[in-house]
Formats: C-alpha cells, structure tokens, sequence
C-alpha cells in the first residue's frame, strides 16, 4: 500500500494569509514612520530657516532685512530664505531655496494674502 503524503490546498492557502499578513502590517508601519519623520525634519528645517531669517534681520546683516517666502504653486512645495524688504523687492542672488518632501506640503496658509515672512 503507498502512502500518500502532503499538505492540502486550504493549509497551503492559511499558510500563505499568515505570511501575507506578517510581510504587510512591517511595510505599513515603515511607511507611516517615513512620514511622520518627513514632517519632523520639514518643521525643524522650517523654523530653523525663520529663526535664521530673524536673526539675521536683527544683527543688520547686510544692512538689510530678510523673510521666508512660502511657495505652494510648484510640487513639491517649498520656502525660500529672501534677502529684501519684500519677496518681490529681494535681492536673487542672496535666495536659499529649500523644498519639502513630497509627503509634506503647506496647506491653508493665513498670512494677510501674502505667502512671505518678513
């Protein structure tokens, strides 16, 4: 008599559930990491752009004052570091350009119809 022997297809099918579900729930926690990291290093990078503008404007650097323009037509957004009394006054050359990660962008921005810090 031969004895037949292997595994059947409902434990191949609960087999491959348990391996789907153990390779899923690692990838999507990563990802929500990623983004949230994303957003934590965009913040520090941003005010640390707006004290740098502050400080900068307060020591006369340059005889001059300076802001942060917050650009949100291009994608991924970003924010330039200005040197002028006004974005649209600035001096071009003096522009630090710094651009968001593409999980980040700046949303309902209230700044007296005008995107710039000064």
């Amino acid at each position: 008599m031969i004895k037949l022997t292997g595994f059947t297809l409902i434990e191949v099918i609960v087999v491959i559930a348990i391996l789907t579900v153990l390779i899923t729930v690692p990838i999507v926690s990563f990802y929500s990491i990623q983004k949230k990291s994303d957003l934590d290093n965009s913040f520090q990078e941003f005010t640390s752009a707006l004290k740098m503008s502050q400080n900068k404007t307060l020591s006369s650097e340059g005889n001059s004052q300076y802001g942060v323009y917050l650009d949100t037509s291009v994608f991924p957004n970003k924010y330039i570091l200005f040197k002028g009394a006004s974005y649209a006054l600035r001096d071009i050359s003096q522009d630090l350009i710094y651009f968001l990660p593409q999980s980040v962008e700046f949303f309902n921005i209230n700044l007296n119809s005008a995107n710039e810090i000064v």
